[in-house]
C-alpha cells in the first residue's frame, strides 16, 4: 500500500535530492517555500516501471500551446493503483490489459505479470507559479540515478542520460488539498535500472 513519508528526513537522501544543484552546491529554500514542503505529506512508491518521462524537457499542457508541465508515468501494482485511486479522485489511473501491452510495448517485458492488467499513474506539475515566474531550481521535480545504496547523481536533462520506457526506480509526490479536494504533484523519481532513452 501507500507509505506516506510524514517526515521526509527519514530518507535523508531523498529529502537533501530536493535541494542538490548539478555543481554540488546547495540551493537555500525561502522560510515559506521550507514551511509549505515540510507540511506536505509525501509519498514515495519504490519498484515501479518508468515511462514517458518529461522532466527534463517539459511538455505543453493538454489543449495549450503556452502551458508547459513536467510529467512522468509509473507502472505500479494493482493494490496500490486502486489505494492512488481511492485517495486521488481527481487523477485517473489507466492500465492496459497485457495482451495491449505486449502489442504496445514488445520490448518491454510485463512489468507486473502475475496481474491481468497493467495500471499507471502519470504525476505532473506546472513549471511556472501562477505569477507566471519560473519554478526555481529547488522547487521543480528533478531526475536521479542512483549511484550507491545511499548515494544518487542529479541527470535532470543530462544528454545521453535520458529515461526511456522501461526504466524501473522509484517516485516521489507531494500533496494538497483545497475545496476541490487532493491532488498529487510531482517531486521527483529516483533511477534504479536506467533505459537511455534514444529517440529523436
Amino acid at each position: 500500500m501507500l507509505q506516506t513519508l510524514l517526515n521526509c528526513t527519514k530518507q535523508a537522501h531523498y529529502r537533501v535530492c530536493l535541494t542538490w544543484l548539478p555543481n554540488g552546491g546547495r540551493s537555500k529554500l525561502t522560510p515559506q517555500e521550507d514551511l509549505n514542503m515540510a507540511n506536505n505529506p509525501t509519498t514515495t512508491l519504490e519498484n515501479v516501471v518508468l515511462m514517458y518521462e518529461k522532466i527534463g524537457t517539459p511538455q505543453f499542457k493538454k489543449d495549450s500551446t503556452t502551458l508547459t508541465e513536467y510529467s512522468v508515468t509509473a507502472v505500479i501494482p494493482e493494490d496500490d493503483a486502486d489505494a492512488f485511486g481511492d485517495k486521488y479522485k481527481n487523477q485517473k489511473v489507466r492500465f492496459l490489459k497485457n495482451s495491449e501491452w505486449e502489442e504496445k510495448f514488445p520490448d518491454i517485458p510485463l512489468p507486473y505479470a502475475s496481474q491481468k492488467k497493467q495500471f499507471m499513474i502519470t504525476l505532473k506539475k506546472d513549471t511556472h507559479k501562477k505569477s507566471g515566474e519560473p519554478l526555481p531550481d529547488t522547487l521543480r521535480p528533478h531526475v536521479y540515478l542512483r549511484t550507491g545504496a545511499d548515494e544518487v547523481e542529479q541527470i535532470t536533462g543530462v544528454a545521453g542520460k535520458g529515461v526511456g520506457n522501461g526504466s524501473k526506480g522509484s517516485i516521489t509526490w507531494d500533496e494538497f488539498t483545497n475545496s476541490f479536494g487532493t491532488t498529487a504533484k510531482l517531486l521527483y523519481i529516483i533511477v534504479d535500472e536506467l533505459v537511455v532513452y534514444e529517440g529523436g
